[in-house]
């Protein structure tokens, strides 16, 4: 019988040396789980010390700083990233500017001279430049005061506004250090809090932006082309596991460039692969502009929150809206994240979806927001993009992103148990209906299966996954080729709860 036992290493039948000799089989005792990373890309400048396209683990904002540029945009989203995951382990994808692309910029036009004195309430991308005004100041002396102001405003965080500024004969003319698509979502406004906060125009002076948004009192940088290429950088990422991906454009290139790089055929979602990973990423534009971007993107391992007339850059809220999702998913995949805070700053009350546009976006593939009575942006519903499946017909298999999630967890745990209690402890596979005494090292297919119901039972354990007798009574095992084993799993992923609906029905006593 001892010959029969599982020792992988202790020569049992050819030791005679008396004693007790003991081996330890730790196969059926991992419970161990992927450490899930972010990953940030983004532009750098050329004061960064990071080389472009190679992937580099971000530890403080100061050593992020020194890397991609104290102003770059990988600066800011990492800054961004940290104020909603403070301890998550990040890391960036530094890129550098398109050569052939055009950095994108604003102006600001003052007219009128100053009858009072007051304070200038200018925003830009969010961020608050108050600009002195004295009686009698002319155009010129305020676009001044303005660009002396603009260059040494800093953000939250303390960083420096990613863009430099000049000013001649009353207009200020805003520049991206970046160049591409991205930077034209800068935006660009004033009195943004509002008179109910004492924000005024200076009596005499008006404030013209360029590029005014139709609907809004804002405008934004225009100008902008090409973003860089992300294939280099994504091909670089090599076998790391990165489950968040925070992507600042929205272009079609960007996008499919990252819907390639994760998709179920080839890329990290593929059996042969299997590291997975999931993209977040902005859109700024009216329902109208939303509903006929989200129609245009079909991609399972990606989620976009839509907005209009918020302060903060797209490119920007990349990062928040993915590090929310991190946040909450770490701890378990299956938590709903409905009434999440954003770090995104709230569109004023003209400008926020109604119930009925939120539910029109929600068909169409965006994700969407609410605002809270003390203007703090959460979120509504978070979905993918997958809206069709290959024959054009709707399908809503993958609609909640957090089942691309549960699916993750529920693959990489199934595969670690696997490869632990019968890969990587030298299991021997012989048919069904073999006698196999306990501690032995062979197994069965069928042996095999019960193990993974039992895999199974954990997940629901911890919510997971749902209706294990369902799966125990469906899943089957059989042999494939020589010491292969081919499973059928009929998962069935938890929900979060996403609605309730009511009917009160009362009555009138006589």
């Amino acid at each position: 019988m001892s010959g029969t036992l599982g020792f992988k290493y202790f020569p049992s039948m050819q030791w005679r040396p008396s004693g007790t000799n003991i081996e330890f089989d730790a196969s059926q005792a991992n419970t161990a789980t992927q450490n899930q990373r972010a990953l940030l890309i983004g532009q750098i400048t050329s004061a960064g010390s990071a080389q472009p396209n190679v992937p580099v683990q971000g530890y403080s904002q100061n050593q992020v700083n020194l890397l991609c540029g104290a102003n770059s945009m990988l600066a800011q989203l990492y800054a961004q990233y940290r104020v909603q995951d403070p301890f998550g382990e990040v890391w960036l994808g530094p890129l550098s500017d398109n050569s052939a692309g055009t950095a994108a910029s604003g102006t600001i036009t003052i007219t009128g001279t100053a009858s009072a004195a007051g304070t200038l309430a200018l925003y830009v991308m969010g961020i608050a430049v108050p600009v002195p005004v004295n009686l009698g100041d002319t155009p010129t002396v305020i676009a001044g005061n303005v660009a002396a102001a603009v260059v040494i405003a800093t953000t939250p965080t303390g960083l420096v506004l990613p863009l430099t500024a000049s000013a001649a004969a009353g207009v200020v003319t805003l520049t991206a250090i970046h160049k591409g698509l991205a930077m034209n979502d800068i935006d660009l406004r004033v009195n943004y809090i509002g008179v109910q906060n004492s924000e005024v125009l200076p009596a005499g002076v008006t404030v013209a932006f360029s590029n005014p948004v139709t609907g809004s009192s804002a405008g934004t940088f225009s100008g902008g082309a090409t973003n860089p290429v992300l294939t280099t950088l994504l091909g670089n990422l090599g076998v790391q596991l990165f489950d968040f991906i925070a992507c600042p454009y929205s272009d079609s290139a960007s996008l499919l460039a990252l819907q390639t790089f994760l998709g179920d055929q080839a890329g990290r979602w593929s059996a042969e692969e299997m590291l997975y990973g999931h993209v977040f990423y902005a859109f700024r534009g009216t329902v109208s502009a939303r509903s006929t971007f989200g129609v245009s993107r079909n991609d399972q391992h990606a989620s976009c929150i839509g907005y209009f007339d918020s302060p903060t850059p797209a490119w920007l809220e990349a990062a928040d809206w993915c590090a929310v999702h991190a946040v909450r998913i770490k701890v378990n995949p299956a938590q709903g994240l409905a009434t999440q805070a954003l770090g995104l700053l709230p569109p004023p009350l003209l400008n926020q979806d109604t119930p009925g546009e939120r539910n029109t976006l929600l068909f169409d593939g965006i994700s969407t927001f609410t605002v809270d009575a003390a203007g703090v942006c959460r979120i509504d519903r978070t979905i993918t993009t997958y809206q069709q499946n290959p024959s054009g017909q709707p399908d809503n298999s993958y609609l909640n992103t957090n089942i691309m999630f549960q699916a993750m967890y529920a693959a990489r745990y199934i595969a670690a148990q696997v490869t632990s209690q019968f890969i990587a402890s030298g299991k021997i596979l012989v048919v069904d209906g073999t006698p196999i005494p306990p501690g032995s090292p062979a197994t069965t297919p069928s042996a095999m299966l019960g193990a993974v119901i039992g895999i199974y039972a954990y997940l629901c354990s911890i919510f997971i996954t749902q209706n294990a007798a369902i799966f125990a009574r469906n899943a089957y095992a059989q042999p494939g080729t020589k010491g292969q084993v081919l499973m059928y799993l009929p998962i069935d992923f938890s929900d979060q709860v996403i609605n309730v609906g009511i009917l009160v029905q009362f009555r009138q006593s006589t």
